[in-house]
């Protein structure tokens, strides 16, 4: 096991004496000089009679309230099937919805549905068949469990001067010649928990960022599935029009999964990246999975270009595997002037005709520009692993690093930093890529893995959030200096013994103390069952964690009746 399991079938004695409850009301109230109004639904007509959507958002245009507020009457389900747009609204105004599943507001294949400038919010609605979903400008924007389906001409949502958030939602099956999910300009985005699938444009499928040098977009805990762009950025594009040198747009991603995304286009007309195309960006992709992504042209998974100093990449904690390229990098193509890849597994990647043989590492090509690689397995990708690509002395890439496992490179300018940590090896012994714990699926080493012990990295955590490292007594360090006993690749091998201490009772409160000793960082989880509350604690180093152990139901009854009570 990869994770602390649960604790089973420990039988735990629990007398009490008394059981006190209490409980307090707390009211709390506020003013404010700004003035509110709220609009209720109550018909899924679509007509201006009184109790419609179109109505409520007339009477928001009209209101001369700072702040509105439309929600929709209990019970009120089913589709409003629009007839012309919505009128679009200034201010500040929230729109609440019953649950995506079961409101829906259909624009019929040619209708936007929601525009607004300001602030605006939208939640647990379902917006399906707009021209566009919502068009959403100059203002601090959020969409929370919010559907956006089967947009087909201007896309799922398009912000600009925004600030906007999207958290818990759905953007799928959309269509336009970009941007189809989601496209950006001049804005700062925040995207959580959300799902981008089938989406389909021609740059930027999934989500289209037009950056600067002061906008940042974050994505964490997200999915990007079976998304297509025909030039590149199958899952994410992000561009940024470069003016000085200087200028970068900043994105972060972290425990998110591109899986299938596309990038079609030939390498004649096409910009590559089947998940991720970033160009002119400071980027940073953190404890994440890219699987199964293809580019008829380069970089199957992610291509970075734009060989300037403001172009810089990280890549730590994360997986690559299954990805492919018709041109050149089956995974990554780097064009990054500061690209440095930490603490990663990349596997299983493959070019399929590269233009020339520096273009055929199917796990990493850096071209133009040096690269930085540590303590990771670049290993049985095709035809090769690691290449490079320097058209003048003035361009030249270069490789360098340290404590990594690296199967064949015949086409890389590459240099072993610390002597002697580096292990060449076709077969890093990886399982294959399952759900091994942590937010993304991995690939985790064989306790006979020659990974198991050989590295160095300074990461608290690999990409599950375990600890890292775990030392093993009976395998021995790299010999190199510096080995910090880390084990090379995005997944650190766990120890899962675990002990119990001795129960303390307490029979006033009614509760058992449980003792759990924990010999490595992890997580470990008292399953809650019919009897018991369940309850998980984690800690990132070896220490004795206590469970108060608490009956329920039928248990907690007969433990107030008669004063004791087994649990499982």
């Amino acid at each position: 096991m990869t994770r602390m399991g649960p604790l089973l079938g420990t039988r735990i004695r629990l007398t009490i004496t008394a059981l006190l409850a209490a409980s307090a009301m707390f009211a709390i109230g506020f003013s404010s000089t700004a003035q509110a109004q709220e609009f209720t639904v109550t018909s899924l007509a679509d007509s201006e009679d009184p109790g419609t959507l179109r109505t409520a958002l007339n009477d928001v245009v009209g209101s001369i309230d700072i702040e509105n507020r439309i929600v929709f009457a209990p019970g009120l389900t089913g589709t409003i099937n629009l007839s012309s747009p919505l009128p679009p609204f200034p201010g500040t105004l929230e729109i609440e919805g019953p649950g995506a599943e079961k409101l829906a507001i259909d624009g019929g294949d040619e209708h936007p549905i929601f525009t607004g400038e300001g602030d605006v919010a939208i939640s647990d609605l379902s917006l399906e068949n707009g021209y566009y979903a919502a068009s959403l400008q100059n203002g601090t924007a959020v969409l929370d469990g919010v559907t956006i389906e089967s947009s087909g001409v201007g896309g799922g949502v398009v912000a600009a001067g925004s600030n906007l958030t999207i958290r818990d939602s759905r953007l799928i099956d959309n269509e336009a010649p970009m941007g189809a999910g989601l496209s950006v300009s001049e804005s700062d985005v925040t995207v959580s928990n959300s799902v981008f699938s089938g989406n389909q444009a021609g740059f930027g499928a999934g989500i289209l960022v037009y950056g600067g040098e002061e906008d940042s977009i974050e994505i964490d805990g997200s999915s990007f599935t079976n998304n297509t762009a025909t030039t590149g950025g199958g899952g994410l594009a992000v561009f940024t029009e470069t003016l000085g040198e200087i200028v970068s747009t900043k994105v972060a991603i972290s425990d998110s999964t591109f899986t299938g995304n596309k990038a079609t286009a030939p390498v004649e007309s096409g910009a590559g990246g089947g998940g991720i195309y970033s160009s002119s960006t400071d980027i940073t992709i953190d404890s994440s999975l890219f699987d199964r992504n293809t580019s008829g042209s380069a970089a199957g998974a992610i291509g970075i270009g734009a060989p300037f100093p403001a172009n810089k990449a990280s890549i730590s904690n994360s997986t690559f595997t299954g990805n492919s390229a018709e041109a050149g990098a089956g995974a990554i193509f780097s064009v990054a002037g500061g690209m440095k890849i930490d603490s990663s597994t990349i596997v299983g990647n493959s070019t399929t005709n590269p233009i020339n043989p520096q273009y055929g590492g199917a796990g990493l090509v850096a071209a133009y520009v040096p690269a930085t690689v540590r303590n990771t397995i670049i290993s049985g990708n095709t035809p090769t692993d690691i290449s490079t690509f320097s058209p003048s002395e003035e361009a030249k890439a270069e490789v360098k690093g340290s404590f990594n496992l690296i199967g064949k490179m015949p086409e890389a300018d590459y240099t072993e930093t610390v002597s002697g940590s580096d292990i060449t090896s076709s077969t890093p012994k990886l399982g294959a890529l399952a759900d091994n714990g942590g937010p993304t699926k991995t690939m985790a080493p064989a306790a006979s893995s020659p990974v198991v012990n050989k590295g160095l990295s300074y990461l608290d955590t690999d990409q599950r959030g375990l600890l890292r490292p775990v030392k093993f007594g009976s395998i021995p360090f790299s010999k190199a200096k510096q080995a910090n006993g880390a084990d090379i690749g995005a997944v650190e091998l766990q120890s899962n013994t675990i002990r119990f201490g001795k129960v303390k009772l307490n029979k006033k409160q009614g509760t058992a103390t449980l003792p759990v000793i924990l010999p490595t960082g992890g997580k470990v989880t008292l399953k809650g069952s019919s009897t018991v509350k369940g309850q998980t604690k984690s800690t990132k180093k070896a220490a004795t964690v206590k469970f108060q152990v608490k009956a329920k139901g039928k248990a907690l009854k007969k433990l107030r009746k008669a004063g004791t009570v087994k649990v499982k």
